[in-house]
């Protein structure tokens, strides 16, 4: 419909392609590979629209954002906070629903076999809460925010198939997630 719709530029590479036809040589085609979100709101239930992507001379920038907080972003329908311990609070803007403690972990032995559950003996969930966490913004725009969730939590390293019992000894492993609104 020749309208314009608010985009999001996240990167910019210089690249190539190979074009291969049947009967032909291979041609390289040096080219330049863009990572964009754009608002896409109109598209009808189950169907489709076409876009059609015009450069624009001159600079431009995106202009906007996202972020209301540390480690929180928010848009017109949710409202995410990520607590210092990586979990995460959402508000629903529409309902007014709340929902806490998402994106929290927790692990508990298995001494069994792929046919049957065995809890280890004396074993004990663990839970991810109070481990140690790092909260990295990757991208922020009018259209898209992403942060990401590094854990590094400490866990029993191993079972003792003999006494059936989980470890004394820990062993760090580290869960990254990704959270995007």
């Amino acid at each position: 419909g020749g309208k314009e719709v608010q985009q999001q530029i996240f990167s910019r590479e210089e690249s190539y392609l190979i074009a291969t036809e049947a009967h032909e040589t291979p041609m390289t085609f040096y080219t330049t590979k863009w990572k964009i979100a754009f608002d896409a709101r109109e598209l009808p239930p189950l169907g489709f629209k076409t876009y059609t992507v015009r450069p624009q001379s001159g600079n431009h920038s995106n202009y906007g954002s996202q972020i209301t907080g540390q480690n929180n972003m928010e848009n017109e329908y949710l409202c995410v906070k990520i607590q210092s311990d990586g979990a995460l609070s959402v508000l629903d803007k529409m309902t007014g629903n709340k929902f806490e403690g998402i994106l929290y972990f927790e692990d508990c032995g298995e001494a069994g076999d792929p046919w049957m559950h065995i809890k280890p003996f004396a074993d004990r969930i663990y839970y991810s809460s109070g481990s140690s966490v790092q909260i990295q913004l990757l991208e922020d725009g009018p259209l898209l925010t992403s942060y990401n969730i590094k854990l590094k939590w400490l866990l029993p390293a191993q079972l003792d198939r003999f006494n059936k019992q989980r470890s004394k000894d820990e062993k760090e492993i580290i869960i990254c997630s990704k959270v995007t609104l």
